[in-house]
């Protein structure tokens, strides 16, 4: 089952009214990668998640907009307020960053199977809600299998070598160091090759992957 990407909706200070949609893992990462590189930390995630908006608005007062239309002078033109910028980056980063509940509660999941060979660890992902029948959706079991020291810093260097961006290079640094370690998601068994692009995205929402991270650290 695809991971379902739930709608939001805001209303700006002038009254107007915005649609949201949770981004992919891959379209969170671009824009990241957007955001280009930034020194100052408290500056970096606001930052990133305006860059993020441009893939996450789907509509302003009524308008269809997108990537394409929200360039820097389309964004400016939709939300011309500083103070509605800010409020849509607070909104963004909360759909798509896990309470720190979450973090422990995952955490407090992992089990461990050791033997003579490389250790076994399973972790609880948490629903991501509701399918279009109301029903809540199942948990996820995600199994990871440790890697060599060498497989560490194989994903650590392409990380590094994947953006200029901090944040997109410790963003996709958690997708190459987990697909490495994955060998299954619910008992199908999964790994790097199929881990990739889509792949992540069909199995996991963006705050999974930050979920993911946490596991694997």
């Amino acid at each position: 089952m695809a991971i379902p990407r739930f709608e939001y909706d805001y209303t700006l200070s002038d009254g107007r009214d915005v649609e949201l949609l949770a981004v992919t893992p891959s379209e969170f990462l671009l824009g990241a990668k957007d955001a280009g590189p930034e020194p100052a930390a408290a500056v970096r995630g606001p930052k990133v998640m305006r860059y993020v908006l441009r893939f996450s608005l789907r509509k302003v007062d009524g308008e269809a907009v997108n990537y394409t239309t929200l360039d820097a002078d389309g964004f400016k033109r939709c939300i011309p307020r500083t103070r509605d910028v800010l409020a849509l980056e607070a909104v963004c980063a909360q759909i798509h960053t896990p309470p720190d509940s979450a973090f422990a509660a995952v955490v407090q999941s992992l089990s461990c199977a050791s033997s003579d060979g490389p250790e076994v660890w399973t972790a609880t992902l948490p629903s991501v809600g509701a399918g279009p029948d109301g029903v809540a959706l199942p948990v996820r079991k995600v199994v990871f299998q440790e890697v060599s020291p060498a497989t560490v810093e194989d994903a650590i260097r392409e990380a590094s070598l994947s953006a200029k961006s901090e944040a997109a290079q410790n963003f996709y640094g958690i997708m190459a160091n987990c697909a490495r370690s994955i060998v299954s998601v619910d008992g199908v068994p999964y790994g790097r090759e199929t881990l990739k692009g889509k792949g992540w995205d069909s199995l996991f929402s963006v705050k999974d992957t930050f979920l993911l991270g946490a596991v694997y650290d």
